[in-house]
C-alpha cells in the first residue's frame, strides 16, 4: 500500500513537471514571436532606403520600423517613414500578392486630407468630442498607378473610402437625419465619389455606448 502511494506520489510530481516544462517552453516561444528579427528589419529598412531614393525627395526620410506578428495588416514588416514637407506618415514594406516593394504614401495623404477637411464639419455638427477617421485601401497608389509627384487630390479620383465617425454619447432621434446630412456633404461638398459613412458610439475612454453603428454607403459604387 505504501509502495502504492510511493509510486502514485512519484507519477503525480513527473506529470506536474511535465505540464510546467510544457508551459514554460510555451511561454518561451511566444516572447520570442512576439519579438521582431533584428535580420529583418535591418533588411526591410535597406531595402527602404533605396526605395526612398527612387521614388522620393530629399523631405522624405526613414523613422522606423513596424512590425505586425498578429496579422493585422498586409506585411510582417515594415519600414516607416515621413515626409517633412506635408507631415505625412506612411510605410513601406513588400507586397504580399506582388512581392515587389510598395508604400502606403498615397493612402495615408489622402486619409489625412479627409479627415483635416471633414472635421471642422463633425465639430460643429457633433460636438469637438467627435472624432473622424478615413481609410484607403493601404496600395491604392499602387493599383492606381500614382506616384506621390502627381497623385493629385483624393477628390480628384473615385477611389473607395471609408469616413468613421466616433461620437462620445448615446443615439438620438434626429441622428438619423443629421449622419445622412454628413453623408451629403462628403459627397457634394468635399466631392468624395464613392465611400462609405460610419458613425460608432463609443466613449472618449474607448467603451462602446450602443452596439449597433450608424453605416451608409455612397457614391458611384453604390448604385
Amino acid at each position: 500500500m505504501a509502495k502504492q502511494k510511493s509510486n502514485m506520489l512519484r507519477f503525480g510530481i513527473i506529470s506536474a513537471s511535465v505540464i510546467v516544462g510544457a508551459i514554460i517552453i510555451i511561454v518561451v516561444v511566444y516572447n520570442l514571436s512576439m519579438k521582431p528579427s533584428k535580420a529583418k528589419t535591418e533588411e526591410i529598412q535597406k531595402e527602404a532606403k533605396s526605395y526612398i531614393s527612387e521614388h522620393f525627395g530629399s523631405s522624405v526620410h526613414l523613422i522606423g520600423t513596424v512590425y505586425d506578428n498578429m496579422g493585422n495588416m498586409n506585411y510582417d514588416y515594415a519600414a516607416k517613414a515621413e515626409d517633412k514637407k506635408t507631415g505625412t506618415q506612411f510605410v513601406i514594406y513588400r507586397s504580399g500578392e506582388t512581392n515587389k516593394l510598395v508604400d502606403t504614401y498615397v493612402s495615408q495623404k489622402w486619409s489625412d486630407d479627409i479627415r483635416k477637411d471633414t472635421l471642422p464639419y463633425v465639430h460643429k455638427k457633433l460636438g469637438k468630442k467627435a472624432d473622424v477617421l478615413a481609410y484607403y485601401d493601404d496600395e491604392i497608389g499602387e493599383k492606381l498607378r500614382l506616384s506621390p509627384s502627381a497623385m493629385g487630390s483624393y477628390k480628384d479620383r473615385d477611389a473607395y473610402v471609408t469616413v468613421r465617425v466616433s461620437l462620445p454619447r448615446k443615439k438620438k432621434s434626429t441622428d438619423n437625419e443629421q449622419f445622412k446630412e454628413m453623408v451629403s456633404y462628403l459627397e457634394k461638398d468635399l466631392k468624395i465619389k464613392s465611400g462609405q459613412l460610419i458613425v460608432g458610439y463609443v466613449a472618449e475612454n474607448g467603451e462602446i455606448l450602443e452596439d449597433n453603428e450608424w453605416h451608409k454607403t455612397f457614391g458611384s459604387q453604390s448604385k
